[in-house]
């Protein structure tokens, strides 16, 4: 990059990278919250602390949390977290908007093995938290990141496949959430990636305006599972097809041939695992012209994508050269480094210039290129 900052504006990038900092350290405790606690919370203490400070169930989930964390909230750092982050984030999720969905209600089945697969039904106790939403970016506050942690008053079932103790793939509020807003757009001939449950196929094959539905999916077990159990039970069978392949190698090389209207991509887990193949996907999109493509979790993609310029701003700040962009021990390193050769003649003399560098088009298309 060659950046020309003033001082001031220098100042004003800290920011930023201070700003992503916290996201980051925010987030990691979200997620040390959800892998090890839980379950921690109950009806009992959510009371006790409603009525000890005169909050709602979602402030006392909050006040809980944080507890359980072992954090002081009269540390003003964590009471900043807790206005800025936490207490836009949490909420408490009314069940019956979910169970109202008409896959949860058209498609059920019994406890099924198959392999080493098992298809069935798995529990949010109450009061268990989740995330049950992508992650929303304020761009009016240095690219603030609120995850969305949602719980339930009583025990939700959901379905998922697990192999052994590990789920792979579920129809939780999660995917309700963060698939409408694709399921909402989409028209005409319809490819996706990623079979998964089906809840996306079948979302999109219910609606009128769309014409078909393929699916591509490279496991070919799943598509067993799925053609068994789940498929039967839809609505528009018709309208499914479904492929045995690479994902990769589809959009390459198939998709060209079938001018499809519509593409959503759905291959990862979260944006941790998801941001490597999700630039490995946009950089196939130029293959297919005529074809919008949306991609599950795109803001927490674009967001992490985001935190790796400002760290290649903060080294060229630092004074960091080519040498330092050769090697790379982790995929996030990689993309840095491949954000460095991309952005190296890129101009920044002003923060206005970073600002629009940091937006989410400016950043999709530089997803499409690195």
């Amino acid at each position: 990059m060659k950046i020309t900052l003033t001082k001031e504006d220098s100042k004003k990038v800290k920011t930023l990278s201070e700003t992503k900092d916290r996201n980051i350290e925010v987030a990691d405790m979200y997620l040390y919250f959800l892998s090890n606690a839980a379950r921690s919370i109950h009806k009992e203490a959510i009371e006790d602390v409603m009525l000890a400070y005169a909050c709602n169930e979602s402030t006392a989930y909050y006040r809980l949390m944080m507890d359980t964390l072992g954090i002081d909230l009269n540390n003003k750092k964590y009471q900043s977290i807790g206005t800025d982050y936490c207490l836009k984030g949490i909420r408490e999720l009314e069940p019956k908007k979910y169970r109202d969905n008409l896959y949860y209600k058209n498609i059920h089945t019994a406890t099924i093995k198959s392999k080493n697969w098992e298809i069935g039904y798995q529990p949010y106790l109450p009061y268990e938290g989740f995330v049950y939403d992508d992650v929303t970016v304020e761009d009016g506050h240095h690219f603030l990141e609120i995850s969305h942690l949602g719980f339930f008053e009583e025990t939700f079932s959901y379905l998922a496949v697990s192999e052994g103790d590990v789920i792979w793939m579920s129809v939780t509020p999660n995917e309700i959430e963060t698939m409408q807003p694709v399921i909402d757009h989409i028209k005409g001939k319809v490819v996706t990636f990623g079979l998964g449950l089906g809840y996306f196929a079948y979302m999109a094959s219910i609606k009128d305006d769309v014409e078909s539905v393929t699916i591509i999916e490279k496991n070919k077990d799943i598509i067993a599972l799925f053609n068994k159990h789940i498929l039967p039970q839809f609505s528009h069978k018709e309208k499914i097809k479904i492929v045995n392949a690479d994902a990769f190698e589809y959009a390459a090389k198939e998709m060209p041939k079938h001018h499809f209207d519509e593409a959503f991509v759905d291959l990862w887990h979260g944006a941790e695992d998801g941001v490597t193949l999700y630039l490995q996907m946009k950089k196939l999109e130029h293959l297919n012209p005529g074809t919008k493509f949306s991609y599950w979790l795109e803001k927490s993609l674009i967001a992490m994508l985001r935190r790796c310029v400002l760290v290649l701003l903060e080294e060229q700040l630092d004074g960091s050269t080519d040498a330092d962009y050769q090697k790379a021990e982790t995929d996030i390193d990689k993309m840095i480094n491949q954000l460095y050769f991309y952005l190296k003649e890129y101009s920044i003399a002003t923060y206005e210039a970073v600002i629009a560098l940091l937006k989410d088009d400016v950043l999709t298309e530089i997803a499409s290129k690195i």
